[in-house]
């Protein structure tokens, strides 16, 4: 891992390869995913962690989940989507206008 992602989340390291694999069309409009199981062997995490990005691009209508069938791109990412910034806790927090210690 590199030193400038040493304070990032796993989850949002995760979510950000994702995110940069539909837009390089590495996964297309319509494909599914690796499973959370391979994408938490893959990143050495547990399925949690996995879940937890898989979550935060469900949520944003990037991915959507077919119980039973998997999870799948839902749409590609406009050029506002795609600029996002990995930033910690405390700066997330602190952004949001709460206090952190």
């Amino acid at each position: 891992m590199s030193h400038s992602k040493k304070n990032v989340p796993l989850y949002k390291i995760i979510e950000t390869e994702l995110l940069e694999k539909i837009n390089n069309n590495f996964y297309k409009v319509g494909s599914s995913i690796p499973t959370e199981n391979q994408l938490a062997q893959k990143y050495d995490v547990s399925r949690v962690t996995v879940r937890q990005a898989t979550n935060d691009l469900v949520a944003k209508g990037i991915l959507v989940r077919n119980r039973g069938s998997g999870t799948f791109v839902a749409k590609k990412l406009s050029v506002v989507e795609r600029a996002v910034k990995i930033v910690g806790f405390k700066e997330e927090m602190e952004g949001m206008g709460k206090k952190t210690s």
